[in-house]
């Protein structure tokens, strides 16, 4: 299993989310909070998920988002502990970042 911490940008407004995932191959295709394609954007919205990432896939589309692995880690909870560092109250502030709590919750 794969284990990493990742940015995602929105490349038409510049805004971006930081998360972690955990995957067996090299890259499925993930961005974010569940989004792996335009249709789980879609679907997840549908379902009456509420997050400004998604929302952000369903009105710019899946292909304008690009993911940076910021750094691989051994374990999940060591990559929730520098997600809890890098996303601090500062930056779930910002107005460019779309993450909504705090990090290193999973």
């Amino acid at each position: 299993m794969i284990h990493y911490l990742y940015k995602t940008t929105c490349l038409p407004n510049g805004k971006y989310y930081y998360g972690v995932h955990s995957e067996r191959r090299s890259s499925d295709g993930y961005i974010g909070c569940g989004v792996c394609s335009d249709g789980t954007a879609i679907n997840l919205k549908r379902k009456g998920v509420k997050s400004y990432f998604i929302d952000s896939v369903v009105k710019y589309g899946y292909n304008n988002f690009e993911k940076q692995i910021v750094a691989f880690f051994d374990n999940i909870n060591d990559a929730f502990e520098v997600e809890e560092l890098i996303v601090d109250e500062n930056e779930v502030n910002n107005k460019k970042c779309m993450n909504i709590r705090l990090g290193g919750k999973g």
